[in-house]
């Protein structure tokens, strides 16, 4: 009892040392706080009904004027209804109730996430028959190499003939659909490698263009032949065959597993590349003397640049598009052959050289992380450096700032260069060559997205010309328009393909009303930077190591958005 008298005692001491208010004070503050709440939720409360009165008032003035109108029109709605046939009623009354029940049906399978679990499902099946495919493929490359590569096309051959043998009703119905198995899947396919960024789907796609722009090359240039069309259209067994054949190629180029655009495109590229110039070890041109050339080729077009500006570049990098100014005078068939072939030949040839260059920077990254050796400087080696500088303080005085890795890149891409061409007991390859022109990677991924910016533009656009074609054709000069067209969207200077894309991709992410993840806008960059864009052209062509010859000026052309 003591104890607990003391501790009392030292609290009361301790409350009245603290300053701590009496019961009866907290008591009459309480009440008072709870008067002025209630008070104030009174006024806001007769605040609310002063506001809320005149729009109460308003709108039962509305709805007392507009009820009779609107049972009138209730009444004769439902009088229209019922005088209707019963077929009629069944069919409207069936389809609200389909309408409900796809909304409803629509609400349960979101929160039950039936897609997603599809799609889960549909992953883990392909990637079951996607093993049993690899064990059959190593199975059969156990026993030969060459059926192996031969089953994917063989199997194919094998399904598309039964398919054709016993349902040829259902082959005919589905060789209908060959314009957007063509076209329309490949154009949506190639927008949504481009704005995913997923550089497999993008290498995929721009073979595909590559093997359609060469078809429908060789089908122009067929039909231009003298009495092409009439022999054509008198060819009956053609009517019945080629669409079922051009479905079959079709699916044998889009189906994943059937390796139809590799095989196809390895062709193609042989045929693309025909015309470059022998293996250059033949020639004796590399060496020492050929890698000075391409160095003071590559110091002529640095100070070219710096003293003509902008128009000397864009003439220069405009390269073989400039030829087609020779059509602009010409009639209206050969410009249309003009058309064919800047529109569609020279982009395929372009697309092939960006893979080219993609290929040749992969190897070349590779052989650079299984060897990391540096090469000896050599006298070129020097030349070049000292050139590179001359050249950059000379545009340093007259263009005054500059960024500030350009100098090193550069000297970088001139000391490949020499060091590439100082080797003349073996001809560059392809990933060298790609050394000497600083293509590296992200540029030669960046030359593969702008080639496939073209092809989607022009296909966009040729859709949404195909209506109006035979009011075109009555119209004069629309080939020669076409060809403007076309130049204007391959012109470095110009990037008429890469602002119609930004614009595309604008159209897209207002309407989703979001981002979508690799779309970025279309910001040019070309003038603002006139020596990023200087190829380096050596003396003659450079063979790739995956492949046949490859013109320099494809591998080496690294424009920069």
């Amino acid at each position: 009892m003591e104890h607990l008298r003391g501790a009392a005692q030292l609290a009361n001491a301790l409350v009245d040392e603290v300053g701590v208010a009496s019961a009866d004070a907290f008591r009459g503050a309480l009440v008072r706080a709870c008067a002025s709440t209630w008070a104030a939720v009174l006024s806001w409360g007769h605040l609310f009904w002063l506001c809320a009165l005149p729009a109460w008032r308003v709108a039962a003035l509305v709805a007392s004027a507009a009820w009779p109108h609107a049972r009138d029109g209730g009444a004769a709605a439902w009088r229209a209804f019922a005088a209707q046939e019963r077929a009629w009623i069944a069919a409207e009354l069936a389809a609200a109730a389909l309408t409900v029940l796809g909304w409803l049906l629509e609400r349960h399978i979101r929160r039950q996430r039936y897609v997603s679990r599809a799609r889960a499902a549909w992953r883990r099946l392909s990637a079951r028959a996607d093993a049993a495919y690899t064990t059959l493929l190593a199975s059969i490359r156990a026993k030969s190499r060459t059926l192996a590569a031969l089953f994917p096309h063989l199997a194919f051959a094998a399904a598309a003939a039964a398919l054709a043998a016993l349902a040829p009703s259902t082959t005919r119905a589905l060789s209908e659909a060959r314009a957007l198995l063509s076209v329309g899947f490949p154009l949506a396919a190639t927008l949504a490698a481009l704005r995913s960024a997923e550089p497999a789907a993008e290498d995929h796609w721009l073979r595909y263009w590559v093997l359609y722009a060469l078809l429908e090359l060789a089908k122009g240039a067929a039909l231009a032949l003298p009495l092409a069309r009439r022999a054509a259209a008198g060819a009956a067994w053609a009517a019945a065959w080629v669409p079922l054949l051009e479905l079959f190629a079709l699916l044998w180029l889009h189906l994943p597993r059937a390796g139809g655009t590799e095989l196809a495109f390895a062709r193609a590229r042989t045929l693309v590349c025909a015309a470059a110039p022998l293996d250059p070890r033949a020639r004796g041109e590399w060496g020492e003397w050929a890698g000075a050339r391409a160095l003071l080729a590559h110091g002529g077009a640095l100070i070219g640049a710096t003293v003509g500006g902008g128009v000397f570049a864009a003439a220069r990098d405009s390269g073989a598009m400039l030829l087609a100014l020779l059509f602009l005078p010409m009639p209206g068939a050969l410009t249309h052959g003009g058309c064919l072939l800047f529109g569609l030949g020279y982009p395929a040839f372009t697309s092939v050289g960006a893979l080219a260059a993609l290929e040749a920077a992969a190897e070349r990254a590779a052989r650079r992380a299984r060897e990391p050796a540096a090469a000896t400087p050599s006298a070129v080696v020097r030349v070049g450096e000292a050139l590179w500088r001359s050249a950059d303080k000379l545009r340093r005085r007259t263009s005054g700032a500059v960024r500030a890795d350009e100098p090193a890149a550069a000297s970088a891409s001139a000391a490949a260069a020499a060091a590439a061409a100082a080797t003349p007991a073996r001809a560059l390859q392809g990933e060298e060559a790609v050394a000497a022109a600083g293509v590296d990677g992200a540029a030669a991924r960046r030359l593969v997205r702008a080639r496939l910016q073209y092809w989607l533009v022009r296909m966009v656009l040729a859709l949404a010309l195909a209506p109006f074609r035979p009011l075109l054709e009555w119209l004069p000069l629309v080939e020669h328009g076409e060809l403007c067209a076309v130049v204007l969207l391959q012109l470095p200077y110009v990037d008429g393909a890469a602002r119609l894309y930004g614009l595309i991709v604008e159209a897209l992410r207002s309407a989703d009303g979001g981002v979508s993840p690799g779309a970025q806008p279309f910001t040019p960059s070309l003038h603002a930077q006139p020596a990023r864009r200087l190829q380096l052209h050596g003396a003659g062509d450079t063979p790739t190591e995956a492949g046949p010859a490859v013109p320099a000026p494809m591998v080496a052309r690294a424009a920069v958005e």
